[in-house]
């Protein structure tokens, strides 16, 4: 697994930069499942159409709880934190 981008202080995903380069060092690297910003989804979506059947699946994430979700399945947040 291979995650990439960052999050503005109300826990949104920025998109980042050299999405293609570091898709490709991911899966260069092992990375079967790649997560990266939303923003970034299509241009990672573009690079994905060379590559192999089934060989690396990209997931965008819109926020920080989108990306726990998409990694871990449904989950609680309460005032003290992610159960």
């Amino acid at each position: 697994i291979a995650v990439t981008g960052g999050f503005d202080v109300d826990g949104h995903a920025m998109s980042v930069a050299g999405v293609t380069h570091k898709l490709s060092a991911a899966v260069e690297n092992g990375a079967k499942a790649i997560y990266i910003p939303s923003d970034n989804l299509e241009e990672a979506l573009a690079w994905a159409q060379g590559r192999e059947e089934g060989e690396v699946i990209v997931f965008g994430f819109k926020d920080v709880y989108g990306l726990l979700r998409s990694a871990y399945g449904d989950f609680e947040c309460n005032k003290n934190g992610v159960d």
